[in-house]
């Protein structure tokens, strides 16, 4: 029986606008594709991870909560959406950032993270892994300092976060189109999409594009969360989605030419931004699925833009000779 869901705070600005891509589905020669503009979800907290930490929030005001912790990379979306919301319902954010100081001093999200008073806690990628025990010795000195925190899962990826996209799916038109394309890289958007396409009975393919990992890693986390789901909301749907993981390139935020050539081509036929970390790749495997002809004239494609136009300002040099 399905439990009654938990509450959220609004702070996404939905539902947001589906925009036809027509220049660049004519150049492509392919089927129609349009973009659900999530990068508009708010500003400065645009994209995904805004559905998300609603619920997250909710539940850590709920709890009395002082702080809130999270992790990610140096140019996490989900951090500096975090550090954001964080200071506006007056929590105080510590980010848990994997890797070290950049040497020429902080740029992009990382900016947005020190502009919004986040505390940066950093770690090796061997710590990283071992997250938990950075946790755990954070909650020690916090609980010390009496401070109640409250750890939200990197990228926001767990049931409770889920929910954002399982609610969001209601926003997109029923019959409209055969296929929704997103970029995966924690696994929450595409569990959550998974739920809403069952809740909201969408009949139309949903395809996750990796941005790391594989397409077992993925199976296997969209499988743990959408078990939670049950055991926590009484939410079932079967894990029906496609993951495509041919388009990683050399590694998670890591740009290659073929993508890069992507990203210029979709701004400048349509004046859409696309990050390099996320959405970069998920379009480009978009448009390889065109040209390979695994999507033809007769199907309609939406786009799911996630949003991380912060990330490109820091990721100018490798553009450089591009523009």
């Amino acid at each position: 029986m399905t439990r009654p869901l938990p509450r959220a705070i609004e702070v996404c600005r939905a539902p947001t606008p589906i925009q036809p891509l027509d220049r660049l589905s004519d150049a492509l020669g392919g089927p129609r594709i349009s973009v659900k503009r999530d990068d508009l979800t708010e500003v400065p907290l645009s994209g995904n991870k805004v559905r998300k930490l609603e619920f997250l929030f909710a539940e850590a005001l709920d709890q009395g909560a002082h702080t809130v912790v999270t992790c990610g990379g140096i140019q996490s979306n989900h951090c500096r959406a975090t550090a954001l919301l964080a200071a506006r319902v007056g929590l105080a954010p510590i980010l848990v950032l994997r890797g070290s100081p950049p040497s020429g001093g902080p740029e992009g999200n990382l900016f947005l993270d020190l502009f919004a008073g986040a505390r940066i806690v950093w770690v090796t990628p061997e710590e990283y892994r071992r997250v938990g025990d950075v946790y755990a010795r954070l909650e020690s000195e916090l609980r010390a300092e009496g401070r109640r925190p409250y750890f939200v899962p990197e990228g926001g990826s767990n049931a409770l976060g889920s929910l954002g996209y399982a609610r969001a799916a209601g926003e997109i038109p029923g019959g409209e189109f055969t296929h929704l394309y997103h970029a995966t890289g924690s696994g929450g958007t595409s569990a959550g999409l998974v739920l809403g396409k069952a809740m909201h009975r969408l009949d139309l393919e949903l395809v996750g594009v990796a941005v790391c990992d594989d397409e077992a890693y993925f199976r296997a986390k969209i499988g743990r969360i959408l078990d939670e789901s049950k055991t926590r909301f009484g939410l079932e749907a079967p894990p029906d989605i496609r993951i495509v993981d041919r388009y990683i390139g050399p590694g998670y935020a890591k740009t290659y030419p073929e993508m890069r050539r992507t990203m210029l081509e979709v701004a400048r036929l349509e004046g859409l931004i696309l990050d390099p970390s996320y959405t970069g790749k998920a379009f480009h495997g978009l448009v390889e699925e065109i040209r390979a002809g695994r999507l033809g004239r007769g199907d309609r494609v939406l786009f799911l833009h996630t949003g991380g136009i912060f990330g490109l300002l820091a990721a100018r040099s490798e553009f450089a000779g591009e523009i």
